[in-house]
């Protein structure tokens, strides 16, 4: 709420329509940093080709979802392409690193003390 008050009293209204759709990127923001990190991971594996696939799954997704949702929905479209292609790739990054090393998705995380 304190961004809206920051962006209406100094960055004048017409910035509230960008606000928005940066509230659509976030999400994606967020699901690529889990990406980020397991690539990072694959590539001290020396296992390249994961992050080769995960990284053009990536790109038909966004290329795809940009040529379907943009001309309807402008750039509220390109934000929401590219949470979902991004939200795919953290996912399937998440599942790979899963498979690969045995382990359940959802103790990825949890501390065994």
């Amino acid at each position: 709420m304190g961004a809206v008050w920051l962006i209406l009293n100094y960055f004048l209204v017409t910035y509230l329509a960008a606000f928005r759709v940066f509230l659509f990127f976030l999400p994606g923001m967020i699901l690529f940093c889990l990406t980020i990190l397991l690539a990072a991971y694959f590539s001290a594996r020396k296992d390249l080709r994961v992050n080769l696939f995960i990284s053009l799954l990536c790109l038909i997704l966004i290329t795809m979802l940009d040529i379907l949702l943009i001309p309807a929905f402008g750039i509220a479209g390109a934000a929401c392409a590219q949470t979902i292609a991004y939200g795919v790739s953290g996912l399937t990054s998440l599942i790979v690193f899963s498979k690969k090393e045995s382990v359940d998705i959802f103790q990825i995380g949890r501390a065994h003390v």
